[in-house]
């Protein structure tokens, strides 16, 4: 059997991403979202696809561990393509490397630690494909760029990431994937993402089809939701993942960025704590909290409060590398002639070990702060409660959050879904994590928020609408007795 023989059968999704990589100028092709998808199979059908088309080329196949590597990916290989086999070795001093009859290889890489990506210092590939690209941070995938490079070859050197929601990477991937927002040098043309769902693999649904006389050719001219029924209907894996409770759901079912196992805030909702701005009355109380950084973002939140003691986060600040007095005039100069009743701050600003500390800083520059609490167990039970909403056996809410923020703080709102446990600390989120915004959240409501007072003058408009409410509601209900024939 030649090189030349190997059959490789595309589904549609597998060969829009294979199209991608051929074709697209972007250098990052991203391909996941939900379990069952065939992330792993399209992987290491392009990555093959790939080394046979260009011959004398290098590739990366690369995953946290060497039984991943080898589980998802060689011995897959191994069964589909059997004379793979002999093109593979096992080196006692490298990485296993599959050497192909062209010239081309795939290296089987394994980064357990973040020390061990870089490993790879020095080396090219002209494809690099991290499987669960999330379980990576954003360090180790930016770094895994500086390898993905190739000369004297006509092929345009990409990376492809495969990955489900959740883990270490999560934020930094649904930035630039899904959310599709961009920072320093980052290029929107650099990115590209195909959405995998369970139903886009007809292998689920094979022996259904079986039964019911159809083929694959049957199954994807269907439309999507069609598919989607026939998944969770006819296929003991979707059954299985239509039956997970909701969360779970959400992230391995439908593949919800905002929803993902190990996620440290899973009562977040975005349809719930996601509002769209409107015009805060100028007697709610208001404060802001403060988290402070420099080659770490530095974020301030602007929070206030109605009658009923909800929270609205409604502005923040979100900066790296601007020292303290900018900070300071920053925040005067977006507040305005707002009244702000205090801003609770990092308790790292009235560190005064090394001249005057940034508090002092702050104030000098015309913005003053009280020290926030840094409980974070409590810190985060707080903000839980605040995010806490209930629903009745029906589905109708039942509980209100009371919090919420405007969709126009970007950051918070990217971050706060994204915070995962800490591995040591399940009351604790993991740090390695973006999670600025979200300790500047927390520091605000661990001050316990003071209630908004309404003032005579707003008692009296609110009693005016209710009346003119009322007379309306009676006007209606008489108009509609008399147009039933209904005497008063």
């Amino acid at each position: 059997m030649s090189v030349v023989d190997l059959h490789m059968g595309w589904q549609p999704k597998q060969w829009e991403v294979f199209q991608l990589l051929e074709q697209s100028s972007s250098r990052h092709i991203g391909f996941g979202g939900a379990r069952g998808g065939s992330k792993s199979h399209t992987a290491r059908q392009v990555m093959l696809a790939r080394r046979l088309k260009y011959p004398r080329t290098d590739g990366l196949v690369l995953r946290r561990t060497f039984k991943e590597v080898y589980r998802n990916c060689i011995g897959p290989m191994f069964r589909q393509w059997p004379v793979t086999r002999k093109w593979y070795r096992q080196s006692s001093e490298g990485y296993p490397t599959m050497s192909l009859p062209n010239g081309s290889k795939i290296v089987f890489g394994y980064a357990e630690h973040k020390a061990d990506i870089y490993d790879f210092q020095g080396d090219e590939f002209a494809d690099i494909d991290v499987e669960e690209a999330t379980h990576f941070s954003e360090e180790e995938l930016r770094f895994l760029d500086t390898c993905n490079r190739w000369t004297g070859s006509e092929i345009r050197p990409k990376t492809l990431w495969t990955m489900n929601p959740g883990s270490v990477g999560h934020d930094f991937v649904k930035r630039v994937m899904i959310d599709r927002s961009y920072r320093d040098n980052e290029r929107a043309e650099d990115y590209e993402f195909v959405q995998a769902y369970g139903w886009d693999n007809v292998e689920w649904s094979r022996a259904a089809l079986a039964e019911d006389g159809l083929s694959a050719k049957d199954y994807y001219g269907w439309g999507e939701r069609q598919r989607f029924k026939y998944f969770i209907e006819r296929s003991d894996y979707g059954r299985a993942l239509w039956a997970l409770p909701d969360q779970e759901r959400a992230a391995h079912l439908l593949g919800d960025w905002d929803s993902f196992v190990g996620q440290f805030f899973s009562e977040f909702n975005r349809r719930l704590h996601v509002s769209d701005p409107f015009l805060i009355p100028a007697y709610w109380e208001r404060f802001c909290s403060f988290d402070w950084g420099f080659k770490n973002p530095a974020c301030m939140l602007w929070h206030a409060v109605n009658p009923e003691g909800k929270v609205y986060t409604y502005r923040e600040m979100y900066v790296r590398g601007k020292d303290v007095p900018w900070l300071a005039k920053k925040a005067l100069e977006l507040t305005g002639r707002e009244h702000i009743r205090y801003t609770a701050g990092d308790p790292s600003c009235w560190d005064a070990s090394r001249g005057p500390s940034i508090a002092e800083v702050m104030a000098v520059n015309g913005w003053k702060m009280i020290q926030a609490e840094n409980d974070r167990r409590n810190g985060w039970a707080r903000c839980r409660e605040y995010l806490a909403w209930r629903q009745d056996e029906r589905g109708a809410l039942v509980q209100q959050p009371m919090w919420a923020v405007f969709a126009t703080c970007i950051n918070l709102v990217r971050t706060l879904p994204a915070l995962i446990h800490d591995e040591h600390d399940p009351e604790d989120v993991d740090t390695t994590g973006e999670d600025h915004a979200p300790d500047a959240l927390r520091y605000g409501l661990m001050t316990r928020p003071r209630l908004t007072i309404v003032p005579l003058e707003a008692m009296a408009d609110e009693y005016r609408e209710a009346v003119t409410r009322a007379e309306h509601d009676e006007q209606e209900a008489r108009r509609k007795r008399h147009g039933a024939g209904g005497q008063e």
